[in-house]
């Protein structure tokens, strides 16, 4: 079994982590890829919302801020550390997604891409993030796709499991639970790819890895949760949330 990190491990790592992030995948075409999925989480947003008032948390090295800063939104970033290539015309604020009081009910939009897999306390980071959404506007964020019925049945854990950099997997369930408890409503609930190729050959893997994962969890349950244990999943799916905060 894996160990938490403790607060300083975690400390540590995030110090130096945007030094070494390339947006989920190898360093080779990582401007190009994190440049997609920005304008990927961009047509998201818009999707429910206009240009106003955003708060993205978490930003590290993603082209996202300033992709929406472009697109007229007036954007502010949160993050243990700036990112190295914000626009000047991005705001920043250093620290941890906690409750703070200057930031309370300050933005139409937030996003928070590729984050709550990070947290300590999803439930905590949950409430920071609705905190800072004004009433009737929206939470954009996307987070690894588990719980469904491919990813519970496949015989191998889900790849995006891996402390000290993931700690928690949320399924769309929890993520409701986490979040509507909070006073959102769940408006939009989507599989995230950059193109339909891709996301064909994506979620091809996960239905081949849990349909043959359920007969064999059918056949040998023993075996299946054996295997469950050692091995990890080939799929490795992204589910994008967008709640709508509701008025008070």
């Amino acid at each position: 079994m894996l160990a938490c990190p403790t607060r300083e491990e975690l400390q540590t790592f995030y110090e130096t982590f945007n030094k070494t992030y390339y947006g989920g995948g190898r360093e080779r075409g990582s401007k190009e890829r994190q440049r997609r999925y920005a304008m990927a989480y961009l047509a998201a947003v818009g999707r429910h919302t206009h240009p106003g008032t955003l708060l993205d948390v978490g930003s590290s090295t993603s082209p996202f801020p300033d992709a929406a800063a472009a697109a007229g939104y007036r954007v502010t970033s949160l993050d243990f550390v700036r990112p190295p290539t914000l626009r000047d015309d991005v705001a920043f604020i250093q620290g941890e997604a906690t409750p703070r009081p200057e930031l309370r009910a300050g933005f139409e939009t937030v996003t928070c891409f590729a984050v709550i897999e990070h947290s300590t306390a999803p439930r905590e980071l949950a409430s920071a993030l609705v905190s800072y959404c004004r009433p009737s506007g929206v939470i954009v964020l996307t987070t690894p796709l588990v719980g469904d019925y491919w990813e519970r049945n496949t015989a191998g854990r889900s790849a995006w499991f891996g402390p000290p950099e993931h700690l928690h997997l949320v399924s769309r369930r929890g993520m409701e639970l986490l979040f509507c408890g909070a006073g959102c409503e769940l408006v939009d609930y989507r599989r995230l790819e950059l193109s339909t190729p891709r996301w064909v050959a994506r979620y091809g893997i996960a239905a081949v890895e849990g349909l043959c994962g359920a007969l064999m969890r059918a056949a040998t349950p023993s075996r299946w949760l054996a295997r469950r244990n050692k091995h990890v999943a080939h799929a490795a799916p992204i589910a994008l949330y967008v709640f709508r905060k509701q008025l008070l």
